[in-house]
Parts: structure tokens; sequence; C-alpha cells
């Protein structure tokens, strides 16, 4: 279930709702349409929009509560590793400011969510490549940690303005560890022909 007041309860509560960082009362009210467009997709089903409006609203206003709605969104779209990321970042952002059951239902479902995801190191033989995962953007080579990827068959490839992608498909369970590499051409200069 999404949290339909997130943004509405922080525009309305004081201070004493937000633990440090409020967001400005004009970001809520430019994200507020963003967040309700995402309330009624998820009530359509329509899990692929939603998480679109919730992102958006969340990068507009900053308020750790549309990280709730996020974290059902990618739950609901089976994306296990999107789903585990917002729901750390919603605990961590809250802090304070999350009720007890809040916390309890959060850290139960994070439990839950680590046994369907999987860790993948991923190196690439160019510096400043972009990695996606699913044509999904998550960092530029090299990566300084693993990747979280949710638990199935995946495909992570390494993108340079100028050179044709490296992809590849990996199927990963959950709780797995794995490493990839992934060659783009490099701008050494090719080996000299053979003679003849």
């Amino acid at each position: 279930e999404v949290f339909a007041a997130g943004l509405l309860a922080l525009s309305v509560a004081g201070p004493a709702l937000a633990q440090g960082r409020q967001p400005p009362k004009q970001k809520i009210e430019e994200a507020m349409p963003h967040f309700q467009r995402g309330v009624e997709l998820y009530d359509e089903n329509d899990f692929t929009n939603a998480l679109i409006e919730f992102r958006r609203a969340y990068d507009i206003a900053q308020d750790f509560h549309v990280l709730y709605n996020v974290a059902q969104t990618c739950y609901q779209l089976q994306n296990y590793a999107c789903a585990l990321d917002a729901f750390q970042r919603y605990v961590s952002e809250g802090g304070s400011a999350l009720t007890r059951e809040r916390k309890t239902y959060v850290d139960k479902e994070v439990s839950k969510l680590k046994t369907r995801v999987a860790q993948v190191r991923v190196t690439v033989n160019v510096p400043g490549a972009d990695i996606s995962v699913d044509d999904e953007k998550v960092g530029t080579s090299p990566l300084s940690h693993p990747l979280t990827v949710s638990q199935g068959k995946r495909k992570i490839t390494a993108t340079i303005p100028g050179k044709p992608p490296a992809t590849k498909f990996i199927e990963v369970a959950g709780g797995d560890t794995t490493a990839i590499s992934l060659e783009l051409e490099s701008d050494a200069a090719p080996p000299p022909p053979p003679p003849p």
C-alpha cells in the first residue's frame, strides 16, 4: 500500500514531523501534482508510470516520505534492488521521524528483499563508461563497489559515446555474488597488420 499522505502530511505538519531537513513549502507544492498522480497510477496498477511520478516528486521535494512510495512501487514491479535501495534510504533519511510501527515494518521488508538480490562486481576495460542494468543507468566505470541487482535474468551494459556498447546477460539467484567484465573498444592504436 502506498503512503498517500506522505507529502500532504509534511505540508500541513509543523517542524515536529520533520527530522532536521524540511523541504521548502514551494518545493512541496511543486512536487505535489507528481505525487498525487503517482498515487492515482499506483491505485490503477500502472506501476511503471507511478514510479516515474514518485521519483520526480522526490527529485523536486527531497522529502523522505516519498521514498516509501518509490520502494512499494518498485516492489510491485518486482524490481527488488530498487525497492531495497529506496527502503534503506527511507529509514536513513527518515531517522527519528519514523514511527516504531513503520520502522519495524520496513526493517522486515528490507530483510526479505535482501534474499531477493545479488551482488555483481562489474569491471570495464575503459574508465568513464556508463554502466546500466536492464537499460537503467547505475554508475560510471570504474565502480567502487559491487552492484546490487534483483534476482533473475539481468542485462548489464557499458556504453561510451562513439563506440559500440558492450553487453552481457547474466542469471542470478538471491544471495549470489558474481563478477563480470565488459570490453569496450579502447582508443589504443590497432596492432600493425602482419607482414606480407
